[in-house]
């Protein structure tokens, strides 16, 4: 099975959110979760959707949106219904910020040579030491993904 393994702050919702910031996608989709505002391009979340059916990939959240049950449901119900990782808080070595990444690491090794591609915000190239191999997508957090971004993503997948 291929995967493609998705974060949301600053891949589908830009942080922080400036209109026209990306020039390949619209954010058309704005709403609010607590007190953060949400921002999300309907057409780009289409393409991802249409370059993961193309591929024959499942698209599964992999986001500190998954350490609450509720902030998973929510994401699922308003923006994008597809499997969350299971992850589990753990302190980073950068004080108060949360870091799943490295937690779901051992997620990625099942994948038993099938491609992925990980996408998120922050630069993940140290899991390749690792032995993990993958497509790593790191979009500028205050752009999301660009339709750039959509053809690397195909073209690992096929």
């Amino acid at each position: 099975m291929k995967y493609i393994y998705l974060d949301f702050d600053g891949v589908l919702n830009p942080w922080p959110y400036t209109p026209g910031a990306n020039s390949d996608y619209e954010f058309d989709l704005h709403l609010r979760y607590g007190p953060f505002g949400i921002h999300v391009s309907t057409e780009m979340i289409e393409d991802l959707v249409k370059v993961a059916a193309d591929v024959g990939a499942q698209i599964v959240w992999c986001s500190t949106w998954c350490l609450a049950p509720e902030d998973t449901a929510w994401l699922r119900a308003n923006v994008l219904d597809v499997p969350a990782l299971p992850l589990r808080q753990r302190m980073s070595d950068y004080g108060n910020h949360f870091k799943w990444d490295g937690q779901a690491a051992h997620y990625l090794e099942h994948s038993d040579g099938d491609r992925f591609v990980w996408i998120d915000d922050e630069a993940l190239p140290y899991e390749e030491d690792r032995g993990v191999s993958g497509l790593y997508i790191a979009p500028e957090g205050d752009v999301g993904l660009t339709k750039e971004h959509m053809k690397q993503i195909k073209e690992w997948l096929k």
